[in-house]
């Protein structure tokens, strides 16, 4: 139930689809709640009276339901900061926690045009940071076409797949060089998984 809550999120129809699902209230590590969790898990694994690890259950659930609801609060907030960003550009709004309850990363995107752009909302300042411009595709050197097969290719790999299955939003920076195509696959929001980027040759 607290992975559905974090950025990481959980496969919940799992054998028959490995689609992540997440409520995306919670960054995949908040200081706070981890420390609590932590504190809730010794009370009941260490001999403690009982009434104290309910007391520990309750003060737990107290922090999770409280902290959420500032953060569901905060997270309607930025959503609805960059609404006047939306035009025939781009039409769609995300929004991303960090361990910061309070400020949120906001992703402006259209998914056909494969074209995003991403702000950082500060909800206390009510100020908006503008961190970058993204495509799913970028090509250096060679054809549009050509690139297209050469990512198709090296989707089929499982590296690829499992970065993709990592990643919020899987970017591709293809180059062509000495007669193959370097891909190097990025996430721009920051995938919790340790690696930020990979790359692949495709002949």
């Amino acid at each position: 139930m607290l992975d559905f809550l974090t950025t990481g999120g959980i496969p919940l129809f799992y054998p028959f689809s490995i689609t992540r699902f997440s409520a995306e209230i919670y960054s995949y590590v908040d200081p706070f709640i981890t420390v609590a969790a932590l504190i809730v898990l010794a009370t009941i694994y260490f001999q403690i009276d009982i009434r104290y690890k309910k007391a520990a259950m309750i003060i737990f659930m107290i922090m999770l339901v409280s902290f959420g609801g500032i953060r569901l609060y905060e997270k309607n907030n930025a959503f609805n900061a960059f609404k006047p960003d939306l035009n025939e550009n781009f039409t769609e709004i995300s929004t991303y926690p960090t361990s910061n309850m309070f400020l949120w990363r906001v992703v402006v995107s259209d998914h056909d045009k494969g074209e995003y752009r991403l702000y950082e909302n500060d909800g206390l300042s009510g100020k908006k940071k503008f961190l970058g411009e993204y495509r799913s595709l970028s090509v250096e050197n060679g054809s549009y076409e050509s690139a297209l097969i050469a990512v198709k290719d090296a989707n089929q790999l499982l590296e690829v797949q499992e970065f993709k299955w990592h990643a919020f939003y899987m970017c591709i920076d293809a180059q062509y060089q000495n007669n193959k195509w370097k891909l190097t696959y990025y996430d721009f929001i920051g995938s919790y998984s340790t690696r930020e980027n990979l790359t692949i040759y495709i002949d």
